[in-house]
This record gives structure tokens, C-alpha cells and sequence, in this order.
């Protein structure tokens, strides 16, 4: 919009908004001169948006040219980053069963009394621990473990973990994770990748 056009609707809008502040409706013939100055009002905003459509439209098709082209290899980008990630916590999560594994064998030849106690803390101390991120020069990538709930049985949870309508997973997740059992669910961990 040129500079003189926006002064043109300067001058318009600042004039209309005049006489409207002056309009005193009393009589039928002032509430017609109101219509009139409404459907005027409606023009002159018709007439404005035109002037600002004239710089938005273009700006809208620049965005949505650039999404087009560019939005594919983000998602491409998005994809292999959470097939990486659950690349790595499968791995992470395997390393963490053998330890466990590893340690739940020599407790099992203990109670069976085939390895004498002091032995099995030696090679308890032995199980290597399993690695929780991978860190580099130029990156780290770490699994933490979020406490979440998975719904068993939605019929048996109580009505006061319900919004009208609906369960309130945020109140019933609080609850949850802080301890309380709630029949119809039960506490599970997430691993969770995140990466700098």
C-alpha cells in the first residue's frame, strides 16, 4: 500500500469515528442516518482489508510455498530421529534385562545354595551396569524413565477421577504416580529419549 493510500484511510477512519461519536439517535430519521453510516462502516472495513489483503496474500503464498517444499524433509527429519531414538532405547532397555538377568541368576544359585553368599556379592558387584546414554564430542543421547499409567480396566476406576464426561488423566496420573492405588490402573515407566 502506498503511503498516500494509507493516509487516505487514516483520514476516513478518523472521520468516520468523528461523526459516530457525535450521533445522537432521538428520532427515526437519526436511527436511519445510523444505518446508513453502518453499512458505510462496513465498506470502508471491506476497503481496508482489500489494502491489507494486497500485503498478507503474498506473504500467505510465500509461507505456504516454503511448507510445501520444505515441510516433507522436516517429517523426514522428525521420523528419523524417533526411529534413532527408539533404535537406541530398544538397545538400552536390552542392556538393562541382561543385567538384570545376569543378577537374578546368581541370586537363584544363591537361595539353591550352590554359590555361598560372600561369592555372590563379588559377582554381583561384577554385573557390569548397563549404559543409560551415549555421549560424544559433538552429542549426548540419554534415557530417563518417566513414571505413566496404562488404563487396565477404565470400568473399575472411581468416579472422582472422572471429569464430567470424561477421565481426568491429569488427576488420576497425580494420583498414581504419587502412590495411591487406583483400582483399574497400575503404574508402568516409559523410557524417554532426548538428545542436545
Amino acid at each position: 500500500m502506498e503511503k498516500n493510500q494509507l493516509a487516505v484511510i487514516e483520514q476516513k477512519a478518523s472521520s468516520m469515528m468523528e461523526k459516530i461519536k457525535a450521533l445522537v439517535i432521538t428520532t427515526a430519521g437519526e436511527l436511519a442516518a445510523a444505518s446508513d453510516m453502518t453499512k458505510s462502516v462496513k465498506q470502508l472495513a471491506t476497503f481496508i482489508k482489500a489494502e491489507k489483503e494486497k500485503f498478507t496474500a503474498p506473504a500467505k503464498q510465500i509461507i505456504a510455498t516454503a511448507k510445501e517444499k520444505y515441510d516433507p524433509y522436516l517429517a523426514q527429519c522428525e521420523e528419523a530421529e524417533a526411529i534413532l531414538k527408539g533404535k537406541s532405547r530398544d538397545y538400552l532397555i536390552a542392556e538393562e534385562k541382561k543385567a538384570e538377568e545376569a543378577r537374578a541368576k546368581i541370586v537363584k544359585k544363591v537361595e539353591a545354595g550352590r554359590m555361598k553368599p560372600e561369592t555372590a556379592m563379588d559377582r554381583l558387584s561384577n554385573v557390569q551396569e548397563p549404559p543409560k546414554k551415549a555421549v560424544t564430542e559433538a552429542s549426548s543421547l540419554t534415557m530417563t524413565k518417566r513414571k505413566d499409567i496404562r488404563i487396565i480396566n477404565q470400568a473399575l476406576i472411581p468416579d472422582v477421577y472422572y471429569k464430567p464426561r470424561e477421565l481426568d488423566m491429569m488427576k488420576l496420573r497425580r494420583a498414581v504416580t504419587s502412590g495411591i492405588e487406583v483400582p483399574g490402573t497400575e503404574l508402568i515407566e516409559i523410557a524417554v529419549m532426548s538428545s542436545r
